[in-house]
């Protein structure tokens, strides 16, 4: 069955755009395999911020993956997202690409997610 094209209308969205209305203080909570568990405190509706503090080189991609819950070895799980035609696909990930340089900062302008935790 193919998929039914895009709509040729496209108009934006009328509704008021996201503002901040309050900053979290993620803290650590796990370390394994190269990647770093962080806990948000709260599920919330947000955005998160990345700033690397130096050592990160050039073109290095950093993924950071939003869930709600953790599995049993204390990553994200993300299978309450999974839709039959993810085909594997992570949802909730950001993919970044450092510049090589110092206290560089990343966050997504067009996407908020659900979330507690960040890995």
């Amino acid at each position: 069955m193919a998929a039914s094209p895009p709509p040729l209308d496209i108009s934006p969205d009328p509704t008021p755009p996201l503002r901040r209305v309050h900053t979290f203080a993620p803290a650590e909570i796990g370390r394994a395999n190269g990647s770093r568990t962080f806990d948000v405190g709260a599920n919330i509706a947000g955005r998160s911020t990345l700033t690397l503090h130096g050592g990160v080189p050039l073109g290095a991609v950093i993924q950071v993956l939003h869930g709600e819950h953790l599995d049993a070895d204390g990553h994200n799980d993300t299978t309450n997202l999974t839709m039959p035609y993810d085909l594997g696909r992570e949802r909730q990930l950001v993919e970044y690409v450092s510049a090589g340089v110092s206290d560089e900062t990343h966050g997504p302008w067009f996407a908020y997610y659900g979330f507690r935790c960040l890995e």
